[in-house]
Parts: C-alpha cells; sequence; structure tokens
C-alpha cells in the first residue's frame, strides 16, 4: 500500500510542479531577425537568464531606487496585485522593467505573486491576456485590489517609477477613506 501510495504523491507533485511552471516561448523578432521576444506568461528569473535580454540585470543593477519612496510603497503596496506586461524587444521596457524589479525587490513586494506577461510586437501575449487587459503599448504596469483596476503606467513615467507606482496607490487609499 505504501509504495502506492508513495508514487501517487509522486505523480501528483510533478503535475503540480508541471502546471506552475510558465509558459512562454521565445519568438523570432521579425525586424531583428533573432530570438529576442519573450512571448507569454514569464518569470523575472526567465528574463534575466535569457542571453538576447543582458539589458534587463545591467539595468536592474545599474538602477537605485528612492529610499523615502519605497518607504511609503512598502507600506502602501499590501493587499495591492500587480500585472505587468513587457515587450523585451522594446526600449521602453528594457528602460522600465528593470528598475520596476527593483524597486519591488526594495519594497519586499513578493515578487513571485507578480503577473508578468511578454508580448510580441503586436502587443499580443500567448493566450488572451492582453485583451482581457487591452493592452496597447508597453510596458504596462497594472495596479489592482479587490479584482478592480485603481491604475496603471503606460509606456513611460514623469518623475521616477516609484513616484508612480506611490501616486496611484495614494490616490486609490484615500479614496477608501473619504
Amino acid at each position: 500500500m505504501k509504495p502506492i501510495l508513495t508514487a501517487s504523491i509522486c505523480i501528483f507533485l510533478s503535475i503540480m510542479a508541471q502546471a506552475q511552471t510558465n509558459v512562454f516561448k521565445n519568438v523570432s523578432d521579425p525586424k531583428k531577425g533573432a530570438s529576442n521576444m519573450l512571448v507569454g506568461e514569464l518569470q523575472f528569473s526567465d528574463i534575466a537568464k535569457e542571453s538576447t535580454c543582458d539589458w534587463f540585470n545591467t539595468n536592474a543593477t545599474a538602477y537605485k531606487s528612492d529610499s523615502n519612496v519605497i518607504k511609503g510603497l512598502r507600506k502602501a503596496l499590501s493587499g495591492y496585485e500587480i500585472v505587468v506586461f513587457a515587450g523585451t524587444w522594446c526600449g521602453d521596457t528594457q528602460d522600465l522593467l528593470p528598475p520596476f524589479y527593483t524597486i519591488m525587490q526594495d519594497a519586499k513586494y513578493p515578487l513571485n505573486t507578480i503577473q508578468l506577461y511578454g508580448v510580441d510586437r503586436k502587443k499580443q501575449a500567448l493566450n488572451i491576456e492582453h485583451l482581457l487587459y487591452n493592452i496597447e503599448k508597453v510596458p504596462t504596469f497594472i495596479i489592482i485590489k479587490n479584482h478592480r483596476e485603481v491604475g496603471r503606467i503606460v509606456e513611460s513615467v514623469e518623475g521616477t517609477l516609484e513616484e508612480n507606482l506611490l501616486r496611484i496607490l495614494q490616490k486609490d487609499i484615500s479614496t477608501w477613506k473619504d
């Protein structure tokens, strides 16, 4: 009986591990003729270890977040979900995604809870996520609370990324207090 139970548990755990792996493809970019578009559900580690995305580690390491704003983010982020759409081929993504990663690390936000989707040049993910979130430009950072979008940052920021994130959170928090 024990060998059957052990085998069943191993099979179950294997199925669960496969279900939790991220599904993405490394797609050839028609403009560059190289495989450098990560399309589908990603983790930051997928981008960090991709040889065509050397910009990610370089820019994440170089970014120094504002510690005062990070303190505010650390307090305000609790209970919020974050969804990100990025194009690994896109200059704006290459400019903003690495700082976002650094900011989330500095704010102690659990990186494994961020839904990160890579899109192709048509702004399409592998499934329909890009349609569900109405993605037109990348990167797009979407802040969600209780299944409702409270704000998004699209393609660029005025000031710093962390200031923009905190502004969205503070605005939402103030609407709940009024």
